[in-house]
């Protein structure tokens, strides 16, 4: 009286595996936790292939794993098919009570200064920069990068990842470019309580997601 189903699991044992496979299986599983693995199956008595992933647990051995010069020796790895498409989550980063930058639309007219941001909304797309001249006797096309870098608005955006996938938090770079660090404050990480008592991240750091985060900045007293 109630419907049942059949997850396929896979398990790979490995007596050797080699550092550049290693390597490899590392940067598939952070990059995109969902990935097609084609096996024999014996109940059926033919290769099948599914869409699966690397079960929590078994991203915390892959990553925990001892290696040697040469490369791991009797290593399991174990895959769980997704049946649909991996769930997504959002990761939204508070600015926990820093006020914003002022940020002005950009003018060919205007003299900028060192790290002065501004947004573009030319064809319709928004997007910011930042001058990186000591100076500049008069305005500066944006698409001169001698004079300019882009910079990304991920700070003020809710960020869709799916379960399992990783992503490289932000830095106090990407910070600062859109608030204003109180004086004889300075940046130190990110943290997932905006009092700093959670999970902490540090700047630039990859992680990965299975659940909806918020996470604060985290500020400390300038030596």
């Amino acid at each position: 009286d109630h419907d049942t189903f059949f997850v396929p699991q896979v398990k790979f044992s490995l007596k050797y595996f080699s550092i550049g496979d290693y390597q490899r299986l590392c940067r598939a599983v952070n990059s995109s936790n969902e990935f097609p693995v084609r096996y024999w199956d014996k109940q059926f008595g033919d290769f099948r292939t599914y869409m699966m992933y690397m079960k929590p647990e078994e991203m915390h051995k892959l990553y925990n794993v001892r290696t040697s010069v040469f490369g791991v020796l009797d290593y399991e790895i174990e895959f769980v098919a997704t049946l649909n498409d991996l769930e997504s989550y959002t990761v939204k980063y508070i600015t926990n009570g820093l006020s914003k930058r002022e940020i002005n639309e950009y003018s060919i007219s205007t003299t900028y200064n060192l790290n002065d941001i501004v947004k573009s909304t030319g064809d319709g797309v928004v997007n910011y920069y930042k001058y990186i001249n000591e100076t500049s006797s008069s305005g500066k096309e944006l698409n001169n990068t001698e004079y300019w870098e882009i910079i990304y608005d991920y700070i003020n955006q809710t960020i869709n990842v799916n379960w399992g996938n990783s992503i490289k938090v932000l830095t106090s770079t990407d910070l600062t470019n859109f608030y204003n660090i109180p004086s004889g404050k300075t940046f130190i990480g990110w943290n997932t309580r905006a009092d700093g008592q959670g999970f902490s991240l540090k700047p630039n750091a990859n992680f990965s997601v299975f659940e909806n985060m918020q996470i604060y900045p985290i500020l400390g007293d300038a030596e």
